[in-house]
């Protein structure tokens, strides 16, 4: 069995401004990409790994690219060191959790 968890790449530039945040207050600035999670992380045996992939991939062709509005940058401190920019929500972006959460 294996962690397994589902994200979205937001575009080059909102990464090159995550990372300028990132290079200064997270330690695990050069292993993790900056991402939004979509599915938090959850144990599939390897199996079934092809069968999750080809849902996420129906999933995603019912659903156009990703519009988001991130407003401010934040922080879980004390807890961790992550950084993090609060996205707005919108219709599009609960419709594919609902649906990924779902499945």
């Amino acid at each position: 069995m294996m962690k397994y968890g589902i994200v979205a790449f937001p575009s080059k530039k909102l990464q090159d401004i995550a990372n300028t945040y990132r290079k200064r207050y997270d330690s695990h600035y050069s292993k993790i990409t900056p991402h939004l999670t979509l599915k938090e992380a959850f144990v599939a045996e390897e199996n079934e790994i092809s069968h999750i992939s080809q849902t996420i991939a129906s999933i995603a062709e019912n659903h156009a690219p990703l519009n988001i509005h991130a407003s401010k940058v934040s922080s879980f401190f004390p807890t961790t060191n992550v950084i993090y920019f609060k996205v707005e929500p919108t219709d599009q972006l609960n419709k594919l959790q609902l649906e990924l959460q779902k499945n």
